[in-house]
């Protein structure tokens, strides 16, 4: 009968090094794709930014809802409404308007959007602020 053949192992020193290379390498591209990541969110903000300075300009304060999302419409941006209840009224107390989809720069969070609430009482603008939002966060 042959001898039996084992199979070489790693050494100890050799497995310890390997762990201490791969997370080093795990590190380096988890702190980049973060750069990445952020980079892009301060992008998106800037666009935001930007669209809240035309929207301003061209929506004046007290401008209806129906006038609004026809304006949004016009600019070919996704948006939605956020409806409250009150004295079993509904009304739309805002709309949400997307500039930008991202991958969150949040940790826990998928989708991240980014661009402005319009807020609204009685049906009428009354304000407009740059902001980001994530409904699918752990």
């Amino acid at each position: 009968m042959p001898p039996e053949r084992t199979k070489p192992r790693m050494s100890k020193k050799a497995v310890a090094l390997l762990a201490v290379a791969s997370l080093i390498a795990l590190t380096v591209f988890i702190r980049h794709d973060r750069q990445e990541v952020q980079r892009i969110h301060a992008e998106n903000l800037l666009k935001a930014e930007q669209f809240t300075r035309e929207f301003v300009r061209d929506v004046k304060i007290g401008t209806t809802l129906e006038a609004v999302e026809e304006y949004l419409r016009t600019k070919h941006v996704k948006f939605e409404r956020s409806h409250e209840v009150d004295n079993e009224r509904t009304f739309v107390k805002e709309l949400r308007i997307e500039v930008a989809n991202e991958r969150s720069p949040v940790w826990g969070c998928g989708r991240y959007s980014v661009g402005l609430f319009a807020m609204f009482v009685d049906e009428r603008l009354t304000t407009a602020r740059v902001t980001e939002w994530s409904f699918d966060c752990v």
